[in-house]
């Protein structure tokens, strides 16, 4: 957020009662009541808070996964650069820095993707695919004595949902597992599929529903506090915003279902969120797509990024597959390269950070202008800078890092509009 706030006491739901607590503090010191904070802000902050809590909780270990996964590539760099090394082990070692840096990139994704504030973005996905992807997240969690474990079931469910709100769900419930389990224990991750009747889980209506369950075998919930485990900034723990379940039970009435559990004492605790069940796609097989076979593309692409070696590679890549290429750094070169070739041009493949001033939406909006049936390609490490993102969909941008063949899609889908 430009605007950042945060509140000066809320561990607790009472501290929030009388004018002087009624009050989020900004970065620059001062003070502006609740009633002047948008309601939307109101529900985000405690909301990102939650999020850098679960962060905050995961960050060694995300740290100790990439520090794993740098030392891999620079291990086998290093090989390669090995004078009398085996053009076979050159392929090996080559492979081995493919798969440690798109294990990164997906690490780094999914860490940006949870914390950032952004709008809900509901698609249809497998619920299976969602436990897979935590899977590098939960980990380190075996350093505590805890096992976790996937149950699949007789066949795989689809949902309609934001993964981020999932996935930040599912974490929460993993996590208290975990603090209910001290010396160590199982959590299972599972789902199945079940037709709910009218009035049968309060929140849902009658219909087909999915059950995402996180079950533990720790110490349970003291049958005093179960009433009270939904609600905003309750908790039993010694440190903590007491949001986390709260936020479990919102993302599960967002995605038009509901949250409950069973717990006992000593025996341990299964929490159960019912999402409602869709048909899967029609086709999931266009979206894996792959380069052989495939004729070489043709057109001239105006490509703008600032990174010398990204710029250079992507050239090649983009080169190899028949395409000319015109390059530019800046978002002033990229103008003056669109004036003396304007009518060669068939994309803009622009990254949205450029240095001097001019960003890649500047240069798309200002080429627009004078051309404005030019296709626009745009790629960026974070896109959540921008305020608005109402321009950016899943066919217009290429999120860093790429592989070469979603390179290749992206740009042969943006060249079909033109």
């Amino acid at each position: 957020m430009g605007d950042e706030y945060f509140t000066a006491n809320c561990e607790r739901r009472n501290q929030f009662i009388g004018d002087e607590a009624n009050k989020w503090w900004r970065a620059d010191g001062k003070a502006r009541t609740i009633g002047a904070v948008k309601a939307e802000d109101r529900r985000i902050i405690p909301l990102q808070a939650q999020k850098m809590e679960v962060i905050g909780r995961l960050a060694s270990a995300i740290i100790h996964d990439l520090n794993n996964l740098l030392t891999v590539i620079q291990l086998n760099a290093a090989l390669i650069e090995t004078a009398d090394f085996d053009p076979e082990e050159v392929i090996g070692a080559a492979g081995k820095i493919g798969e440690a840096s798109q294990r990164a990139a997906d690490l780094t994704r999914k860490v940006l993707g949870f914390v950032r504030r952004q709008p809900e973005d509901f698609q249809p996905m497998k619920i299976r695919s969602l436990f897979d992807g935590l899977v590098r997240l939960l980990e380190p969690l075996a350093a505590k004595k805890v096992e976790i474990g996937i149950v699949a079931g007789p066949r795989d469910h689809w949902v309609r949902g934001d993964r981020g709100a999932l996935e930040q769900a599912i974490l929460n419930l993993v996590l208290n597992a975990v603090d209910a389990m001290p010396s160590g224990g199982k959590i299972t991750l599972s789902s199945c599929e079940r037709d709910l009747a009218a009035g049968e889980i309060d929140g849902c209506p009658p219909g087909p529903f999915v059950t995402v369950c996180v079950s533990d075998s720790g110490c349970g919930i003291p049958p005093e506090d179960q009433p009270m485990v939904f609600e905003p900034f309750f908790t039993s723990k010694s440190s903590g915003t007491g949001m986390g379940l709260a936020i479990v039970a919102q993302v599960a009435r967002s995605h038009g279902g509901a949250v409950d559990f069973d717990s006992e004492p000593g025996r341990g605790t299964e929490f159960r969120m019912w999402i409602p069940e869709i048909d899967p796609p029609l086709d999931e097989s266009r979206l894996a797509a792959g380069t052989h076979g495939i004729a070489p593309l043709r057109g001239t692409i105006l490509l703008v990024e600032d990174d010398p070696g990204i710029r250079d590679l992507a050239r090649q890549l983009l080169q190899a597959n028949g395409l000319r290429v015109l390059m530019a750094a800046t978002g002033e070169e990229a103008q003056e390269i669109w004036s003396a070739h304007r009518g060669e041009i068939q994309l803009l493949f622009t990254d949205l950070v450029l240095p001097g001033g001019l960003s890649g939406r500047d240069v798309a909006l200002a080429i627009l202008t004078d051309q404005p049936d030019l296709s626009v390609l745009y790629t960026s490490g974070f896109s959540s800078v921008w305020s608005d993102h109402s321009f950016l969909n899943e066919s217009n941008f290429l999120p860093k890092p790429f592989h070469p063949t979603a390179l290749r899609n992206a740009v042969m889908t943006s060249l079909a509009r033109s």
